[in-house]
């Protein structure tokens, strides 16, 4: 198995989970290696980004697992241009973190944190290229890192519908809180 697998497995279980909640949700993936026309990584990542704005998402949800060593973590865009999205994607980030770290396995956590600590958020002042196109609250969540145990763990389905549930009831919480 490898990342996008087992990602796309939890995306398709996650977006049932919203279609039953009567949410629309789009994924910027319908199938595994889908083209989107895209020559580079950050034109990919722009792309999804620009899905999510086109559709005036009410989040952006972007699903990783870490490469080993690596840890569990939610990442958010504190350093966006916009405040109220770094603001919103926070609240998203933490309600996130507070639900998937109740079904994960025993792995290295990291917990709620800013995308300018992730390798790639360093190196582009502080955003991941998905936030730093989007017009909507998001969160980049890496499940579980991709060493034995994490790699054994999620593939199981089980635990993809745990993490699925646990996201689509966090997804929901922060839309009721937002509505407030």
């Amino acid at each position: 198995g490898n990342e996008a697998t087992f990602t796309m497995a939890i995306a398709t279980r996650l977006q049932q989970h919203l279609i039953r909640k009567q949410l629309i949700p789009i994924l910027t993936h319908r199938h595994l290696g889908e083209d989107l026309g895209a020559y580079t990584s950050e034109e990919d990542n722009r792309i999804r980004a620009e899905i999510a704005n086109y559709f005036e998402s009410k989040v952006f949800i972007r699903l990783h697992c870490d490469a080993p060593p690596g840890a569990s973590a939610v990442y958010y865009p504190d350093r966006h241009p916009d405040q109220r999205i770094a603001q919103a994607s926070f609240s998203l980030a933490r309600i996130l973190w507070a639900k998937v770290q109740l079904v994960l396995p025993d792995v290295r956590r990291l917990g709620v944190q800013s995308e300018a600590k992730t390798a790639v958020g360093a190196r582009q002042g502080g955003l991941l290229t998905g936030s730093r196109y989007a017009r909507v609250p998001v969160a980049t969540i890496e499940i579980v890192p991709l060493h034995p145990a994490g790699e054994q763990w999620i593939k199981n389905t089980e635990n993809q519908e745990k993490v699925a549930r646990a996201l689509a009831q966090g997804i929901t919480e922060f839309l009721v809180q937002s509505a407030e």
